[in-house]
Formats: C-alpha cells, structure tokens, sequence
C-alpha cells in the first residue's frame, strides 16, 4: 500500500513536471510568433511609407502580403492558432520582401526606359513631327489596344488615400495623357471607373471616372464632346500574372488617333 502510495506520489509529480514543460513550450512559441507577426507588420508598414516604390509594388505580391498578415494576426488573436499563426506570419514576410525586390526591379526597368525616352526625345527635336508625335506616345505611357490606346491607373497611384482627389502624380500622368490630346485634337476618350469590392449602382466607380474626366475639361479645357466618362463596378475584371482579378483602377481609353 505505502508502494503504490509513492508510486502514485511520482507519477503526479511527472504530470505536473511534463504538464509545465509543455506549458512553456507553448507560452516560448506564442513570444516567438509574436515577434515574427510584429516584424511582418513593421515591414508592410515600411512598404507602404516608401513614396519612391508606391507606383512599382506589384498588386499580386502586395495582396498576397496582406492576405498572409492578416490570416497571421486572425490565427494569433482569435483562433489562438500559434502554429498556423507562426506558418502565416513567416509567408508574409517573405512575400514582403519578394515585393520589396520585384518593386525595385520594375524601378530599375522604368529609370532605362526614362533614360531611353530622354535619348529619343533629344533625337526627334531634329526629327519630323510624325517623330515628335511617337515621343509623347510613349511618355503618356498608352498601350495599343486594336485600333485604340489604352492605359490602367491604380486608384493608389492618382488619388489620394480614401478620396476622389488626384494627387501630383495622378496629375502628372494626366497631364502626358492630355498631351496626346492636344496633339490628336480629333481623338476622343473615354474614362471608364472600376472597383474591386462590389459597387452599387456603380457608383463609386462613377466618381472615380467623372473626378478625372472633370481635371480634363476644367484644368485642360478638353471639350466635353470628346468625353465619355462610365463607372462599371466590379463587372469587369483585370487579368495579372495570368489570373483574372477585380481591380480598383480607372481605364483610359482614346480613339481616332490615326
């Protein structure tokens, strides 16, 4: 009877010893996602500041990053997941600094092209006017679409955060489109809003396309005749690294340059 009461009396005491391990093994882990879920969040936070890289971020890497986080942070806080929080927090920051690298590839490519548009530039003011014509082209950045030019405008891009307002950017960008305006005064365009989230009545959306149809007709003096501004919603996606996706962005479209 006095063995089995000592046996009994070790064996409690193992659980409780086995029982406080596995606690600290936990409480160890917890700290550790933690730490990895707050340097996520610094890193994001750091993206987001970086004014220089806004206009490169790749949109799939950074939602994909947002997507990690936020699935780290809902893990660790409410499901009380720590493992899956900890798997999370570790997808996010590599997609973090996937997109910090492919935002500083696609700078790099955009600072030859600068330098490449500057050498023709330079090399069309002894040219023709057909010449000077092909310069503002590209400086408006207008993609061949069939028979007409199209260019995509993140909404992060031209408006300023949660608002209609075009920032210096948007401004700068819609000044080089002008430009192709006034030099193919017969053009005509089109402004056409799209959302990511649904959109009823299409109404965000329309604010969107009539904020930079409005910059155009007051700020450029472009007749409105040649304007058709439209919010479509989230009716028409967008294709991106070959998935299609829903998009907040605002699509020019100019025809009958000839």
């Amino acid at each position: 009877m006095k063995r089995l009461i000592i046996f009994s009396s070790l064996l409690l005491i193992a659980l409780i010893f086995f029982a406080s391990q596995n606690d600290f093994a936990w409480a160890s882990k917890k700290s550790e996602v933690k730490v990895d879920i707050s340097e996520a969040k610094k890193l994001m936070e750091k993206l987001e500041r970086d004014d220089e890289l806004k206009e490169f971020i790749p949109f799939k890497n950074y939602y994909d990053a947002k997507i990690y986080l936020d699935t780290a942070s809902y893990q660790f806080n409410e499901e009380k997941e720590y493992l899956m929080a900890g798997y999370y927090a570790i997808l996010a920051i590599v997609e973090i600094e996937t997109t910090f690298a492919n935002a500083r590839a696609r700078q790099a490519r955009y600072k030859k092209q600068q330098i490449e548009k500057d050498f023709l530039k330079k090399l069309a003011l002894s040219s023709s006017k057909k010449s000077g014509m092909k310069i503002i082209m590209m400086e408006a950045d207008l993609q061949k679409d069939g028979s007409n030019y199209k260019r995509v405008l993140l909404d992060r891009i031209i408006f300023n955060k949660n608002s209609f307002t075009i920032n210096d950017k948007g401004k700068e960008i819609l000044n080089r489109i002008y430009a192709v305006l006034k030099a193919y005064p017969r053009s005509k365009i089109s402004v056409i809003g799209h959302t990511k989230a649904k959109d009823s009545g299409n109404t965000h959306s329309q604010k969107k396309a009539d904020a930079l149809t409005l910059y155009f007709t007051k700020n450029k003096g472009v007749s409105q005749k040649r304007i058709v501004s439209e919010g479509m919603g989230n009716s028409y996606p967008i294709e991106i690294n070959k998935k299609i996706q829903s998009m907040d962005r605002v699509e020019i479209v100019i025809s009958g340059i000839k």
